[in-house]
């Protein structure tokens, strides 16, 4: 029994050691951090000079969404390419007057430039349904009428077919 009581003292204090250093790397980042944020308010300020130019103005906007995104500890939620809801969307009004299923949006996909799983358009068709965008008959989806008259930003860009 005094084996296991060794084993455990040494443990504990093993644990104890490395809380003292996971607190002293906290430290540390806090630290660092000051300095990021420091320097991150004297750019602004000398940014903030130029935004009467449209292009720095745009280019400071679009880091700040980033930088607003990602201390909510999100990422960025913005990713390049089309809308995925506004392209189905798309491909249904193109090709769906007769219905499709999943397997036939997931076929088209690739040409609108989309590589999505099955369980995201499912995803995607669920939420366009709990909408009243869709309707589902068996196995097939449909717009309905408001949905079919939709002008998406995928629309207006002319992408896919």
């Amino acid at each position: 029994m005094k084996d296991y009581y060794e084993t455990s003292l040494r443990r504990f204090e093993e644990l104890i050691r490395r809380r003292i250093e996971i607190d002293n790397q906290h430290k540390d980042l806090d630290l660092e951090k000051g300095k990021v944020e420091h320097d991150i308010e004297a750019f602004k300020g000398q940014i903030q000079t130029g935004l009467d130019d449209p292009a720095v103005k745009a280019e400071f906007r679009r880091i700040s969404e980033i930088k607003k995104e990602l201390a909510v500890g999100g990422r960025p939620s913005r990713t390049p390419g089309p809308n995925k809801t506004h392209v189905i969307i798309q491909i249904l009004q193109k090709h769906g007057q007769q219905g499709m299923t999943i397997v036939d949006i997931m076929e088209l996909l690739p040409t609108y430039g989309l590589d999505v799983d099955r369980n995201y358009l499912n995803s995607i068709l669920g939420k366009l349904k709990k909408r009243g965008m869709v309707t589902k008959q068996g196995n097939k989806f449909f717009l309905t009428q408001p949905a079919r008259n939709a002008k998406t930003a995928a629309n207006a860009a002319g992408q896919g077919q």
